[in-house]
């Protein structure tokens, strides 16, 4: 009886000791993709370097890396097995990697001293605890940019390690977007051409007479000289039929005296009344008639010439 009691106690004793290995292989055999802790900070506060560890995360993914978790998940994860107890220590970290499900820990130490900010990288294979790669780096603590670009540097310089770790292999790159084919070209638009229709049969009509013209009347400006042309004209008038009359007695004076003086001569000795005296009255009256005559035929010619110099109203254009 003390016999069998003893075997089944040895049995319980290995079946005990096989159950933390069999455990421990499973877990390692879940292991898979990378995720950054910080493993001491000094001059920082915890959301400062929680902040400069996803950066870290984030230039991580961004060269194809998996990372399974972000920073503050991890610490949410751990509880209080928080990374910076284990003072450094590459077997703790490799185990809290290990608490997470990560295959690989990348480290982060930082210290900011005054405007630098000294940072150690650390990647740390959680299933061995060995030390895969280590950089150490100096930026500057109030220049985001350079901060990012030196910690996108890091990423690039450490991806290819930690690719080569079972369970953290690199992503694959993104297949090339397929070009988008050129538009085809526009084609020119088409001119319009005229279209050739029949042409419209004519009909005979009786032809529309033509409206009358209406006679245009000339209207002439007002003469402002016509008062003065009316004036002259009659003046030219009355003087050609004075100088015409004029002329007309004095030629009767003539022929009166003409005959008188052949009366004088062939009647002597009829005793005729008309002497030499009477006849040469008669031509003296006939001189002063064509005297008079002349003036006013002189005269119908001033008034004539000046009808004729009267300036003439220019006549008005029609509409």
């Amino acid at each position: 009886m003390g016999r069998m009691s003893a075997l089944i106690l040895t049995l319980l004793l290995a079946q005990s000791s096989a159950s933390p290995s069999a455990s421990s292989s499973a877990s390692s055999s879940e292991l898979s993709g990378a995720v950054v802790m910080v493993s001491r900070r000094q001059g920082l506060s915890v959301i400062e370097a929680t902040a400069l560890a996803d950066r870290l995360s984030r230039a991580l993914a961004d060269v194809r890396v998996p990372v399974t978790l972000a920073p503050d998940e991890a610490l949410a994860k751990l509880r209080r097995k928080r990374p910076e107890s284990c003072k450094g220590r590459v077997r703790c970290l490799a185990e809290r990697g290990r608490n997470v499900g990560a295959a690989v820990v990348v480290t982060l130490q930082a210290v900011r001293i005054l405007d630098d900010l000294p940072i150690r990288l650390m990647a740390i294979n959680a299933r061995t605890g060995q030390v895969l790669l280590e950089r150490s780096d100096t930026a500057p603590a109030e220049q985001p940019a350079q901060l990012d670009a030196i910690l996108r540097t890091a990423a690039r310089e450490i991806a290819p390690e930690l690719g080569r770790v079972p369970g953290c292999e690199l992503l694959p790159a993104p297949e090339p977007e397929a070009p988008t084919p050129p538009k085809p070209p526009t084609p020119a638009p088409t001119p319009d051409v005229p279209r050739i229709t029949e042409a419209p049969r004519l009909t005979p009509s009786t032809p529309t007479p033509k409206a009358e013209a209406t006679p245009q009347i000339d209207f002439k400006a007002p003469d402002p000289a016509q008062p003065w042309r009316t004036v002259a004209v009659t003046g030219m008038a009355a003087g050609a039929v004075a100088a015409a009359t004029l002329v007309g007695v004095a030629v009767g004076e003539v022929i009166y005296a003409n005959k008188t003086t052949d009366a004088s001569f062939s009647d002597t000795r009829a005793g005729s009344a008309n002497t030499l005296a009477q006849t040469q009255e008669a031509i003296g009256r006939a001189n002063f008639d064509l005297k008079v005559a002349g003036g006013a035929a002189g005269f119908a010619a001033l008034c004539g010439l000046t009808a004729l110099l009267l300036p003439k109203p220019a006549p008005v254009a029609h509409e």
